[in-house]
């Protein structure tokens, strides 16, 4: 008992001394991101492998701004929940079944460790900056759209900065299904 409120105890002080994010803007997770998508997520599961404990997000892509098209692709995010045991790792981004989402990936895991990983709600892809807010601000009714715990992105303004891309390169960079 005595090793579990020590461990409680120390989370509890490192959650606290958790800063806010500074947002990585547009140009630098595209320059990170070998794939950027669109889609809804449909399901999600538990996997526990040696490096630990993993959501494994099953998202339908119904757009691809950059990268090779799937028309569904796995996106793995450290932590979940797997019987007895749950890991919670601060700034991982939730991957809700329903949600549409906007995902900056480099291979299949989001690039900037939940830096891009958007929920798109009304023409807007939302961001929290805060280690312990909601990846979606339709979730925290107070806060919705308040600029400090929220960053977001138009996603006509997304959409353009890779049109220009492929228009400067003369390929094609968006496949809608």
């Amino acid at each position: 008992m005595a090793a579990i409120i020590f461990l409680l105890s120390c989370w509890l002080q490192t959650a606290q001394a958790i800063p806010p994010l500074t947002p990585m803007d547009l140009p630098k997770l595209t320059e990170r991101a070998e794939r950027v998508v669109m889609g809804e997520v449909l399901t999600h599961r538990m996997e526990l492998d040696q490096d630990g404990l993993w959501t494994v997000a099953m998202v339908r892509v119904t757009e691809t701004l950059q990268g090779d098209h799937r028309p569904a692709i796995e996106v793995r995010v450290p932590g979940g929940h797997l019987r007895d045991m749950e890991i919670s790792v601060s700034r991982a981004p939730d991957l809700v079944p329903g949600d549409q989402v906007l995902l900056f990936l480099d291979d299949d895991r989001v690039v900037g460790f939940g830096q891009g990983a958007f929920v798109v709600t009304e023409g807007k892809a939302w961001r929290s900056l805060h280690a312990w807010a909601f990846d979606n601000p339709k979730r925290l009714d107070t806060k919705a759209g308040d600029e400090a715990y929220y960053t977001w992105l138009t996603v006509t303004e997304v959409r353009a900065v890779f049109s220009r891309a492929s228009a400067s390169s003369g390929h094609p960079s968006s496949v809608e299904n």
